[in-house]
């Protein structure tokens, strides 16, 4: 079920087809959540900035903000210099309780690939009424060969999961071996290990990619990193102000109900009386079907027509 962040108060509860959604009177405010965990990470820099701040072989680290729970309060997640070997290894950190939180899980090479948006796409799959991300992590297990592992991610608000479904092994031999030797396999294959996956044709490996993003559409996720070599030079108002940004330049497209709206909130009737209520659903993008429902059938009953 979605967070609301406002809504007016109604007797009737309307209940959408992605889940229970009660309309009721109260109020999220998502601004002290964003200056809460701002003010957090920056009173925290010595914990998540250690071994952050320095050039890798490959780059700077970087520090971005994503909702990968999509519940409107967004995650810090600090991605670190990757080395010779190019694997890059990231963090993510949570507010609650006062405190910037460690999620669970471990450090995630999993959730980042080269330099974009930690490689992770947003999908909206339209049949459950869900949000979902997908990446591709890359993996060197030695200088001659590299493994693209495709994966689901998800989040419970503390703890990270990474579900392989699908990867890609390429040996090339530091491009000595021309065309490069692929093979495929329907599930995990990390630092050499296959775990219990089995390769697999390319036609199945492609199908399986496919599947996993039937009914989906793209949400268009953009976010705003800020590079340690950068970081490394601000004053703590300059830091502040970047976290803000940071912050404020994420944003997706949202298919899911986020409020339900009827253009009553009061009814007197008589018995055996009726009135057609008018609902509106937000935003436009989002499943627009409902399901009525009375919370005394004994007094009144209320259907579709």
């Amino acid at each position: 079920m979605r967070k609301i962040k406002k809504l007016t108060s109604v007797f009737l509860a309307a209940i959408m087809a992605l889940g229970v959604l009660t309309v009721a009177p109260f109020t999220v405010s998502a601004a002290s959540y964003k200056d809460n965990i701002i003010n957090a990470i920056l009173n925290s820099e010595n914990s998540w900035s250690r071994n952050w701040n320095y050039p890798g072989h490959y780059g700077y680290g970087r520090v971005e903000f994503l909702d990968l729970n999509f519940d409107g309060n967004l995650e810090f997640v600090v991605t670190y210099p990757c080395g010779t070997m190019r694997n890059i290894s990231c963090i993510v950190y949570y507010y609650s309780n006062g405190k910037l939180c460690k999620a669970g899980g471990g450090e995630k090479s999993d959730i980042v690939s080269g330099y974009s948006s930690y490689g992770l796409t947003g999908y909206y799959d339209t049949k459950n009424n869900t949000y979902k991300l997908t990446g591709t992590s890359a993996f060197y297990v030695s200088v001659a060969d590299w493994i693209a592992g495709n994966f689901l991610l998800s989040f419970d608000g503390k703890n990270l999961n990474v579900k392989y479904y699908a990867a890609q092994k390429t040996y090339s031999n530091y491009a000595q071996i021309m065309p490069p030797i692929e093979t495929y396999y329907n599930g995990a294959y990390c630092w050499g290990n296959l775990g219990n996956a089995k390769q697999i044709s390319k036609s199945e490996y492609n199908q399986i990619n496919k599947n996993i993003i039937n009914n989906c559409v793209d949400i268009n996720m953009k976010s705003k990193s800020i590079s340690s070599d950068v970081w490394a030079n601000y004053s703590y108002s300059q830091k502040k102000k970047a976290l803000e940004d940071s912050y404020n330049a994420f944003s997706y497209t949202k298919y899911g109900a986020t409020s339900v709206k009827l253009n009553r909130s009061t009814l007197t009737l008589g018995v055996g009386e009726r009135y057609g209520l008018i609902k509106t659903v937000s935003p436009s993008s989002a499943n627009q079907s409902c399901t009525w429902s009375s919370s005394n059938s004994s007094i009144a009953s209320v259907d579709s027509n």
